[in-house]
């Protein structure tokens, strides 16, 4: 036999020992760290995520039991990405749709009716309005929004009328 076949009979299964005992503790370990994630005081503790968990979003406490809304359960469930557009209709007759990204979602009559959108919807009203009496659509409250401003009036002419787009203050 050659030099290098004594060697590697030599060192084989002494590396192979070593191989196989380096894999068995690895598994160990990450049994272990799995199991001792499970204790709640642990897991908030090694995990940085867990603090991010809050409180569920209480729509209702900020818009009041009596709003018109267009809200869907999906998006009133975060409280840090719900963002609404309040419109109220300041003068003319009859009801516009309220479109958000050209789909509809609300119809404006006489009051107010929150719309409830994400960053860079798109917000438009329609209607048959005639040509001599446009009616005045007001921008009445925004929640966590830049634009459109609150008190921001637009004329519409029963036309697709264009409200503005939804844009964050926190610049999502």
């Amino acid at each position: 036999m050659n030099f290098l076949q004594t060697w590697f009979r030599k060192w084989a299964p002494r590396v192979e020992r070593c191989l196989f005992g380096s894999a068995f503790i690895v598994a160990a370990l990450v049994f272990s760290c799995q199991l001792i994630m499970t204790n709640a005081r642990v897991r908030s503790f090694l995990n940085r995520t867990e603090s991010l968990e809050g409180k569920p979003y209480n729509w209702l406490e900020e818009v009041g039991p009596g709003a018109r809304t267009t809200a869907s359960p999906g998006q009133r469930a975060s409280e840090n990405g719900v963002y609404w557009v309040e419109l109220g209709l300041r003068r003319g007759e009859g009801s516009l749709e309220v479109l958000c990204n050209g789909t509809p979602v609300g119809t404006l009559e006489a009051g107010s009716l929150i719309i409830y959108v994400n960053p860079g919807d798109l917000i438009e009203v329609r209607g048959e309005i005639p040509r001599d009496r446009p009616a005045v659509v007001e921008v009445v409250s925004t929640r966590g929004l830049v634009s459109p401003q609150v008190g921001t009036q637009v004329t519409a002419y029963g036309d697709y009328d264009l409200i503005g787009w939804a844009i964050p203050q926190n610049g999502e």
